[in-house]
């Protein structure tokens, strides 16, 4: 069942033992300053909401927002260009491109263990992808998904969600809550989101397996080409102190 993001954000505040819920049903919707009882409540979520959903598209090939499109050629190397002798052809970055997760040649499958290296850097004026796959390259990315209806279909992607903006807001909130005991949880939960969130995810089908190989390092760094098992992501090893915990 699609949510609306404010019942999104609420998952969020509830998980922090936060019981002052947000009223309406965009992030934008969210009244300013000293227009209701929770002004701090909702100068969090604003901060933190885009910035985790984002996050969260960037992290795993989710399915629903995963796009095939081939790639607008710009330029093929004449060998006087300051990348000359490294990679020969450069495309466009995709205008609704969030993250480039491979570059196929034409009839490539999808999953080829030996992907295509290339990197994502900038020209004079924007983004741009550089690679040895020849003209008709297509691109398999991330879409930057905004229309909440969309992603909250996924229940597995708004848990995850839910968790990372409630790891977010645990600082800024436990000043008014309950301090070190929220952020203590929060730390917890960000092992959750990876370990059980994303993991039952790709067990029922929500996300595609991916190997270390597919995965690029940064969107400014050339994709390894190594192909390897997929690992379960480990939880964080949490250590007490007596006022804090750390992580190592």
């Amino acid at each position: 069942m699609a949510l609306t993001e404010i019942q999104i954000a609420n998952m969020a505040l509830a998980r922090l033992g936060n019981t002052n819920a947000l009223t309406g049903t965009t992030v934008s919707s969210i009244p300013t300053l000293g227009e209701d009882g929770f002004a701090i409540e909702g100068q969090q979520v604003v901060a933190f909401y885009s910035h985790c959903r984002e996050r969260t598209l960037r992290d795993y090939p989710w399915v629903f927002a995963s796009k095939l499109a081939e790639l607008d050629l710009r330029v093929t190397d004449d060998g006087t260009l300051p990348w000359s002798g490294r990679w020969t052809y450069e495309y466009a970055y995709p205008s609704d491109a969030l993250l480039i997760r491979a570059v196929r040649s034409p009839g490539e499958a999808r999953d080829n263990p030996k992907p295509n290296p290339f990197e994502v850097t900038a020209s004079t004026s924007d983004r741009v992808i550089r690679t040895d796959v020849p003209d008709g390259a297509i691109g398999e990315y991330t879409l930057n998904i905004t229309t909440v209806g969309i992603y909250s279909d996924d229940p597995k992607f708004v848990s995850a969600l839910a968790w990372l903006l409630a790891f977010e807001m645990a600082p800024g909130l436990g000043v008014r809550t309950r301090g070190p005991t929220v952020w203590n949880q929060n730390i917890a939960a960000k092992g959750k989101t990876q370990a059980d969130a994303i993991g039952s995810a790709r067990r029922c089908g929500s996300l595609r397996p991916r190997r270390p190989s597919q995965i690029p390092a940064s969107e400014s760094a050339t994709a390894a080409a190594v192909a390897g098992p997929w690992r379960k992501p480990q939880r964080p090893q949490l250590k007490w102190s007596p006022k804090w915990v750390v992580v190592s």
